[in-house]
């Protein structure tokens, strides 16, 4: 069956458009997807059920491949076809996936959800199909021309990335769906024009208008999670007259403000039972349906606060100047202000909660930030603590990560040794730093807290015969774990008032300098006094046999990894899970463990689509038809799982490692992957020269762009280690030097995929496609190995693993060289015979 081949560019170049919109709309639909799907399933469920989703695309290029020709030859209907499906389908998906009431909490007693949860995979994986379908059909048709469909598709991806997170700041993800929905219409659109019946063009042009006016006009359109039972939003919901105070879309997730005037909110973390004051009105506020904090309505200064457990450094340290690290609606605040602080900082990087603190939920707290001491800051944590030159004299962080509750797969790059260290940088003389924690069944998170804290003191320096036990005090309650850290060892007087203030507030301590183990576990009884047992070895001389020997990780966390909640150990699962049926399944790290589960089922399914085409075509393909065979199949399979592996692994640890220079995980994203993707395709776009050129010359230029690519790995990487002395720059000039450092390597990594595809469709034009799927197969499950390594190992050893695969690529190819060489001479031999 011929194939047919499109070649004149004025042909080539509306489907060049028509990719790149696609390709915008597709990227933007997977980030709306997973902000909208994380606000019902949680973030790591969401996270996997998109990285799934993915695989559609792997679909799409295995389909094309057993189509072979009959698609080619229907190439101006399918492709029409498949712009317009993945407009309707986008639409159409979201709203049907989010109507399924999925549940995640109820999996262990009502399995058959898992069934419907896997049906939502495939739901989701239709828009994806389509979009995959519209490249792979495109690269199919117009096989002289990889290098410039794949630039298109790259080009369109960054700036629909990009963009997609850039309008995150005032975009809900219901927009964001519509947006791409309306640039697969202009796609359809345009594939359209080559339609002789002229109302078809018109249609999908009226189509994309309508999208567009339904953006416009419907400002408050999404759709509409489900808020489940099982999470502090939904049972919050649950009160006969508990109403939505506030509601708004942030880049890091959906904020809910609930008001409950019969079932008033409580949130006080670690509120000591001795205490008489009441609790004034509150109105909670949620992330995504996780608790993260409440405004509290208080004219005055309400009393309860000075109960709080982390009101102890206010007792030793009056009138302070105070940095709150974790806003949570203004707890903290006024808990600095019942203190008698003179000035309280609070940074809140929440940028929708922000402006409403001060705005719709100024009134509900009492108008705290229009008070002349208290100053309401931007940023994330870490980034104000490495730019300002301010010094203060107590400094708060909480339990929360960097916004909402803790993730133990999210970077939180202010709980490593650096983040400590550039904490306790901003302490003035005698300063105290405070750090709250819940309480855990068996210590792990808090316990790792310790021999962090004191590595960080150790590195800072401390007065000569001074050691960093000397500095710290550590107390808990029935449900949190609190530490005070100084530059310089406590007093005996103020050891007193220490033990005054847990006497009275019904606390036990956990290491205080000259403690005695008779004052451990007296108020709070534990069967064992694990915390401070866990205590008094880490802070003794044997800290680092007892990290070895402990069931979770305890080694403290560096900026190279940086997982401060991420304790769970291979090791220790076996025998949790031997223990399951006394409670020791809720010790394990399931956020955790979600990543190689959804690796486990991302590699089988990817399988799937990469050997299936191949067993399928050896039955069906023509007789004149070259066929792929085993040898060649499998080296070529090596090579795009090898591309599409490296590729991502590279991209997210350059946006990860980014991150502290940026200043926050959205605008990094934004920052590199806009770029990242752009300059590949540029890459591309260069890499369409050689496309003709013999295989010898395309292994040449593979070498050499690979070469090149080394050098500006290592420069990329030693950059991102210095570049946070420069994080105070404007965002702007900040993301202008993230471009130049990630254009050579992008550049670079845009030319292999393109050459492989040129030589691969040498041996028969069908595995053009399938070829794109096997790269679309090895792209979803490459961020998931980028996350595991860099949980396990260190974004050094993930970036160093994502260059590796790029060299055993060019191996593949030099094998298939090789190969044909000893066919030709075998060949030879025998017709001499």
């Amino acid at each position: 069956m011929a194939v047919t081949q499109r070649q004149p560019s004025t042909e080539r170049s509306p489907a060049l458009l028509a990719v790149a919109l696609v390709s915008a709309g597709a990227i933007g639909l997977e980030i709306s997807f997973i902000r909208l799907f994380s606000a019902s399933l949680g973030h790591d469920l969401a996270g996997m059920v998109i990285s799934l989703a993915l695989l559609g695309v792997g679909a799409a290029g295995s389909v094309l491949a057993i189509a072979g020709g009959r698609a080619t030859e229907r190439s101006d209907t399918l492709l029409f076809a498949a712009a317009a499906g993945f407009a309707v389908s986008a639409i159409l998906c979201s709203v049907w996936g989010l109507s399924w009431e999925i549940l995640p909490e109820a999996f262990s007693w009502q399995p058959l959800r898992l069934v419907k949860l896997g049906f939502l995979y495939v739901l989701l994986a239709v828009p994806f199909f389509f979009s995959g379908g519209v490249i792979g059909l495109t690269l199919a048709t117009y096989r002289r021309y990889p290098g410039a469909i794949y630039s298109a598709d790259l080009v369109g991806a960054g700036i629909g990335g990009g963009g997609a997170l850039a309008a995150a700041y005032w975009l809900d993800p219901g927009h964001g769906i519509l947006v791409a929905s309306a640039a697969g219409f202009a796609a359809a659109a345009v594939f359209s024009t080559r339609n002789p019946k002229r109302w078809v063009p018109l249609s999908m042009a009226g189509l994309m208008v309508v999208c567009i006016l339904v953006i416009l006009a419907l400002p408050s359109w999404r759709p509409s999670p489900h808020y489940s039972d099982y999470r502090d939003l939904g049972r919050a919901l649950t009160a006969p007259d508990s109403e939505i105070a506030y509601e708004a879309w942030d880049p890091l997730g959906l904020i809910t403000a609930v008001r409950s005037p019969s079932f008033p909110i409580r949130f006080a973390p670690g509120l000591s039972m001795n205490c008489q004051d009441p609790i004034p009105e509150q109105v909670g506020l949620y992330l995504n349906e996780g608790a993260h904090g409440a405004v509290t309505s208080a004219a005055e200064i309400p009393g309860f606060v000075r109960c709080l457990p982390t009101a102890a450094p206010f007792r030793l340290r009056p009138q302070a100047r105070v940095l709150v690290l974790d806003n949570a609606g203004g707890l903290p605040v006024l808990e600095a202000l019942a203190g008698g602080a003179s000035q309280v900082d609070a940074v809140e990087p929440l940028s929708r909660l922000r402006e409403a603190l001060t705005t719709e939920l100024a009134e509900a707290g009492g108008n705290l930030y229009a008070r002349p001491e208290v100053t309401l800051l931007p940023g994330t944590a870490r980034a104000y603590v490495e730019q300002t030159d301010k010094t203060y004299d107590v400094i708060r962080v909480s339990f929360r990560g960097p916004a909402g509750p803790e993730l133990s797969v999210g970077e939180d790059f202010l709980r490593t040794r650096e983040g400590v260290a550039a904490v306790l940088s901003r302490l003035a003389p005698d300063g105290i730093v405070c750090f709250s924690r819940p309480m855990e069944a068996l210590p792990s998170a808090g316990v790792r807290l310790i021999p962090l804290v004191a590595d960080a003191l150790e590195a800072h320096g401390l007065p000569e015969g001074a050691a960093a036990k000397d500095c710290l005090a550590i107390f808990r309650g029935p449900f949190t774990l609190t530490m005070l850290a100084s530059t310089s060892p406590f007093t005996f007087e103020e050891l007193m008032i220490l033990r005054g203030f847990m006497d009275q507030q019904g606390l036990d301590p956990v290491w205080l300098p000259n403690m005695i183990p008779a004052e451990a576990n007296l108020r709070n009884v534990l069967e064992q006094p694990l915390f401070y047992e866990a205590a008094e070895s880490l802070l003794g001389p044997d800290r680092e046999e007892y990290i070895d020997d402990y069931p979770y990780d305890l080694i403290p966390p560096t900026d190279n990894r940086p997982y401060f909640a991420s304790v769970f150990r291979w090791g220790s699962a076996g025998e949790l899970y031997a223990e399951r049926m006394r409670g020791s399944m809720g010790l394990l790290q399931w956020t955790y463990l979600l990543i190689p589960i959804t690796l486990v089922q991302a590699v089988a399914a990817g399988l799937l689509f990469i050997i299936a085409p191949l067993l399928i075509a050896r039955r069906t393909a023509p007789e004149e038809e070259t066929r792929l065979e085993p040898g060649p199949a499998a080296r070529f399979t090596l090579y795009f799982i090898a591309l599409g592996l490296g590729y991502m692994i590279l991209e997210i640890i350059a946006i990860k490692r980014l991150t502290l220079f940026m200043g926050g995980p959205v605008q990094t994203t934004a920052a590199v992957l806009g770029p990242f993707l752009v300059f590949s395709g540029v890459g591309a776009g260069w890499a369409q020269r050689w496309v003709e050129h013999s295989a010898k010359r395309i292994r040449k230029v593979l070498a050499i762009a690979i070469l090149v690519a080394a050098i500006s790995a290592f420069v990329l990487f030693f950059m991102a280690a210095r570049l946070p002395m420069w994080a105070g720059l404007p965002v702007l000039a900040k993301a202008g030097i993230v471009a130049a450092v990630v254009a050579p390597l992008a550049v670079c990594l845009g030319f292999p995929f393109p050459l492989g595809l040129a030589l691969v469709s040498r041996r028969n034009p069908r595995w053009s496609a399938w070829a794109f799927g096997v790269n679309g197969c090895a792209s979803v499950a490459g961020p998931l190995c980028a996350q595991l390594l860099a949980v396990e190992a260190g974004f050094g050893a993930a970036a160093l693993l994502g260059f590796v695969l790029y060299p055993l690529a060019w191996f593949c190819l030099r094998a298939e060289k090789t190969e044909r060489k000893r066919k030709r001479r075998s060949s030879g031999s025998s017709r001499r015979r």
